[in-house]
């Protein structure tokens, strides 16, 4: 955050968050939106921010912060006072580091839960949720070494490099999201044209069609 622009006010507000130790809250449902309008950081309209409004008045009653699981750091972690336990280790002297973007030299705690490289692992995991912050809360399952996503070591044991493994699988889960969520709009655009409506009616008319005739006419179409 430290390298993002000037004119970003938001990066004055998470400093002001950490100088006093304090968290700002919100819904998962999104109320407000951004709309890519030209100005200091568009140079053209864009969507790319957007976000699905809730558009229905519903009476929100946050729960307090150490009734809830969903508490996240300055490197967008979940805090270690939000996870249950991990198998006998002192969650107040572990670091979260699960997206490998926490400076090793400045981490203070004896042990350390990452996506980097780690010389010696006390413990080695496999990321089998996404997002990746879901398999520190739903429970880490143990993998070999050489297969690892993640690892439990002695801080001084990670290095800064981030585990090929952890990148490969944090690229692909992404994508794959990525695509869905864009195949999951079109199709939804899809099913009100006109055309897909017409066709589907045609499909319907071709199955009641007697003797299996429109069974084998729209294989023959299928297969061209």
């Amino acid at each position: 955050m430290i390298a993002w622009p000037e004119t970003s006010w938001k990066k004055y507000f998470y400093k002001y968050l950490l100088e006093t130790k304090t968290y700002f809250v919100f819904p998962k449902t999104a109320f407000t939106t951004n709309s890519g309008a030209l100005g200091e950081h568009h140079s053209e309209i864009t969507g790319l921010h957007q976000a699905s409004l809730s558009i229905q008045k519903d009476n929100f009653k946050f729960p307090r912060i150490e009734e809830t699981i969903n508490v996240y750091d300055q490197f967008f972690e979940i805090c270690p006072d939000s996870i249950n336990s991990i198998e006998n280790f002192d969650l107040k002297d572990i670091e979260i580091d699960v997206f490998g973007t926490k400076p090793t030299h400045k981490i203070k705690t004896k042990y350390m839960l990452s996506s980097k490289v780690c010389k010696t692992p006390i413990r080695a995991y496999k990321a089998a949720y996404y997002p990746i912050n879901l398999n520190v809360l739903q429970g880490l399952k143990h993998i070999d070494n050489s297969q690892a996503h993640l690892c439990i070591g002695l801080t001084q044991s990670f290095s800064n490099r981030i585990n090929p493994n952890f990148i490969d699988l944090f690229v692909s889960r992404t994508d794959k999201k990525i695509k869905e969520s864009i195949e999951n709009k079109y199709l939804k655009q899809l099913i009100k044209t006109d055309i897909y409506r017409i066709g589907h009616r045609l499909v319907r008319v071709l199955k009641a069609l007697p003797f299996n005739l429109g069974s084998t006419l729209l294989k023959k179409l299928n297969s061209k």
